[in-house]
């Protein structure tokens, strides 16, 4: 989707870091299950998460990567993404993951967004 080589090169290595985490909590997923209690919101049971430098790893290559694209809908995505981010957490700490979660999900809506104005305007830029 990125066209400008020195922007692919950047996002390639959050993309790195990501599918590091990925590996690394996909280990602990299968190792070690994940539990849910209830405490006024839903609560997932992930200490190894929270170990550093791993949410500082996730961090980057699910928010920060946005800011260097060159799709202004991609970084205010970031920007929303991070912000929510730190909302979920300071306010939300117990319940970090789930609250996350919901909030990644409302934000899904501005990459449909994204794709659905870039189909539009590709249609209009073949009649």
């Amino acid at each position: 989707m990125e066209t400008v080589a020195w922007r692919k090169k950047v996002i390639s290595v959050f993309q790195i870091a990501g599918i590091a985490v990925g590996l690394y909590l996909l280990y602990f997923i299968v190792r070690f299950p994940v539990t849910s209690e209830v405490h006024g919101h839903m609560v997932y049971v992930l200490p190894y998460v929270r170990e550093h430098p791993v949410l500082e790893f996730y961090l980057a290559a699910t928010c920060v990567c946005a800011f260097f694209s060159s799709h202004r809908i991609i970084n205010i995505f970031g920007v929303l993404a991070l912000l929510l981010f730190m909302v979920a957490y300071w306010f939300y700490n117990v319940a970090f993951f789930s609250v996350w979660c919901f909030f990644a999900a409302i934000l899904s809506v501005i990459i449909y967004l994204h794709f659905k104005f870039r189909s539009k305007r590709n249609d209009m830029g073949t009649q």
